[in-house]
């Protein structure tokens, strides 16, 4: 999708249907997670830049519903996009399924917003997406901040990779993420050149003690890998 960078998964590995899926460096490829619906998260956060864990990026709440997002931040022409769920098959004959998504797309200056909101089958938020140089925790984590920062305030998260998402990420580094499943909050990382290491770019939020999968699916050749932590 426009404003993410390099398309991070082989649009011919789908079938059509599944075009929609493909994404940048910012949204990671499709291994379906299956997640239990939240109930819908009973207060927000007044201040639209916070990120709690296992409930909100900004705004948009887990349990909200595909109507209660667009109210919140209706769709724009020829800026947001909005697919349905999606599934294919895999060399293996396993079929993947990638959940339904709306995108929200920073135009620049004061939107500086990126948002990816995933929904379950009954239309409910079950997994959120965002970027935003505003965007924080109560605990201080901030975009762009170090990995081994974050690293130390997440004592229990586990580091996984995204092989074969790095072509055409700056240095060609694959995605890492930082994932704290018993508080609902993922973190994700790519290379920066200026630093010489990893960077916080995407803040995910889901349910707590559920799965994390990014984009709720990652899709063949890529492969999800836990690492050791170095």
């Amino acid at each position: 999708m426009k404003l993410r960078g390099i398309l991070i998964f082989t649009i011919g590995a789908v079938s059509l249907g599944l075009t929609f899926c493909n994404v940048s460096p910012g949204r990671p490829a499709s291994t379906y997670m299956e997640t239990p619906s939240p109930n819908p998260t009973s207060e927000i956060p007044h201040d639209t830049t916070l990120v709690v864990e296992g409930s909100s990026v900004g705004p948009i709440g887990l349990g909200n519903t595909f109507d209660q997002v667009v109210e919140i931040l209706p769709v724009r022409e020829n800026y947001d996009e909005v697919h349905d769920k999606s599934s294919f098959k895999s060399p293996d004959g396993a079929v993947i399924s990638c959940s339904k998504v709306l995108y929200r797309n920073s135009v620049g200056g004061k939107d500086d917003v990126d948002l990816a909101v995933y929904f379950d089958d009954g239309d409910r938020v079950v997994q959120i997406e965002g970027k935003s140089p505003r965007f924080h925790l109560q605990n201080g984590v901030s975009y762009h901040a170090d990995l081994n920062d974050v690293v130390n305030k997440y004592k229990n998260a586990k580091r996984y990779s995204l092989n074969g998402s790095g072509a055409g990420v700056a240095g060609d580094k694959d995605l890492v993420f930082l994932v704290d499943e018993s508080q609902g909050i993922a973190f994700h990382f790519q290379y920066s050149r200026q630093k010489k290491g990893m960077e916080l770019e995407f803040f995910n939020v889901f349910r707590p003690l559920s799965h994390f999968l990014p984009q709720t699916c990652v899709t063949p050749p890529q492969k999800w890998e836990l690492k050791t932590k170095e």
